[in-house]
């Protein structure tokens, strides 16, 4: 079966428009919630925690069934299954659970605060909580469909001020009391009655009115194929081939396993965004903020909040220049921490240029004198030229400096700088290769101990601006 290219991809300085004119509306799936298990910090999709258990405790076993299918098997009344799935999520985050939620992607999406408008399709509340927490209690507003509660919508008539953010759970959630649909048979009845119930008329015209010219991206939307279907046809109310701008925007790892999913959708003049999009989406954003995660969806997210933050870099908190040294193969990585170090307001100075060796040598040894923290990131491809005797610009001239400046303050007691050692994959701390003055520094690992190396730096800066010194 031939299916027609895909579209144009959008541009970055396109989607900061449609972000700029509170146009973005992200759609949000379950496939984004995931739980972590505090000792070994593994990764579970919630659904699948939930499933399994949800299974453990009516089936004492658990045979990989779907939530869906575990709910229902109608061994218990539909409130009681409903009510255990509230008490096992609640419990997780307790102080006596081995679990808790990973929140990450929707901190990220909460601080960009043009975006005012969320549709979500999973029925956990830590979207709200996120908002909440990073624009105020009071400057969200939410609304959780059920189908035995459409009254409490009507009354009072929606309504949304221009600073307030709006949260649609179109599935119910499970906050307090609140009803929410689990099985697939659920799924079509509350997405039926949204589209042509009577009752619902205020609530889809609201809908209607607000979602008006929006773009839609939906994230972690792994939805089984009729689900995928109903929600870009019903919900977003786009018709057949409905115009020439795409305003669906899928970024998921699913939908490209199937190739009558992907052909409807693009009926519906939809993206479907991968890997590869992602990269041509941010290649004429700052060079480093492309930020791998888990799936497309969560590094769509983390990029795209890189992206904007960088292109608003705040004024540095921590003043003092760190230095970055680094060996060109490991550009990418190394722009990549350096992004992280801004956007937490720290005040780095990086060279991009690769100019050839002498060109501007004397503004970087001027650099490294000058530089509060000196962080190396050191690689395998690295130390291979340093076993070969060919040392790089930045072995050669960077790391010679900067110890020539240690021995001399220490000569005077008088350590005015640190240094912080970065290794990256495949290097082991007690590489013989590693000179012995970076090997008496504690050595940190990139990306595995990134929050500790931005916190090593905060301190350090924090104490260098304060005592004149660093020990």
């Amino acid at each position: 079966m031939n299916i027609k290219e895909d579209s144009k991809i959008i541009e970055f300085k396109d989607l900061l428009k449609i972000i700029e004119k509170k146009r973005f509306v992200p759609v949000i799936g379950n496939e984004l919630v995931f739980i972590k298990q505090k000792k070994t910090t593994k990764e579970i999709p919630i659904m699948d925690f939930l499933a399994r258990e949800l299974a453990l405790k009516i089936l004492r076993q658990y045979n990989n069934e779907t939530l869906q299918e575990i709910a229902s098997i109608g061994m218990l009344e539909q409130h009681a299954v409903y009510k255990l799935l509230r008490d096992i999520y609640e419990e997780v985050g307790t102080p006596d659970s081995d679990y808790y939620f990973d929140t990450r992607d929707f901190e990220r999406l909460s601080e960009i605060r043009k975006i005012r408008i969320f549709l979500s399709i999973s029925f956990t509340d830590l979207l709200q909580k996120c908002l909440e927490k990073s624009r105020g209690a009071d400057n969200v507003k939410v609304i959780d469909y059920s189908l035995t509660k459409i009254s409490d919508i009507q009354k009072p008539p929606l309504s949304i001020r221009e600073d307030q953010t709006l949260i649609v759970n179109l599935l119910g959630s499970m906050t307090g009391n609140s009803e929410y649909a689990v099985t697939e048979e659920e799924y079509l009845e509350y997405f039926f009655n949204i589209i042509s119930g009577k009752e619902e008329s205020e609530l889809r015209d609201f809908l209607n009115t607000k979602l008006k010219d929006c773009s839609f991206f939906y994230l972690g939307c792994r939805f089984p194929n009729w689900y995928a279907r109903y929600i870009v046809r019903g919900i977003t109310q786009k018709r057949y081939k409905y115009h020439n701008v795409e305003d669906n925007f899928l970024i998921d790892e699913s939908i490209k396993e199937n190739v009558s999913d992907e052909k409807f959708l693009k009926s519906f003049r939809s993206i479907i965004v991968d890997g590869n999009a992602i990269n041509t989406i941010f290649s004429n954003a700052q060079p480093g903020v492309i930020e791998k995660a888990r799936s497309h969806a969560s590094t769509f997210i983390n990029t795209l909040y890189n992206a904007i933050v960088l292109k608003q870099i705040p004024v540095p908190a921590y003043v003092g220049q760190v230095f970055i040294s680094y060996y060109f193969e490991d550009k990418d990585k190394s722009e990549r921490l350096n992004n992280e170090l801004i956007i937490n307001k720290i005040d780095t100075w990086i060279d991009t240029t690769n100019l050839p060796s002498g060109e501007h040598e004397s503004e970087i040894r001027k650099k490294i004198k000058k530089c509060k923290i000196f962080l190396c990131v050191i690689s395998a491809n690295l130390l291979e030229q340093i076993e070969k005797n060919a040392p790089p610009y930045s072995v050669s001239v960077e790391w010679d400096e900067i110890q020539a400046r240690l021995i001399a303050e220490t000569y005077q007691s008088n350590v005015t700088f640190k240094i912080i050692p970065c290794i990256l994959e495949g290097v082991q701390r007690n590489d013989e290769r590693i000179p012995s003055f970076l090997k008496r520094q504690h050595i940190y690992e990139y990306p595995a101990e990134k929050e500790k190396i931005i916190n090593e730096t905060k301190n350090n800066l924090s104490q260098s601006e304060s005592n004149g010194k660093v020990q």
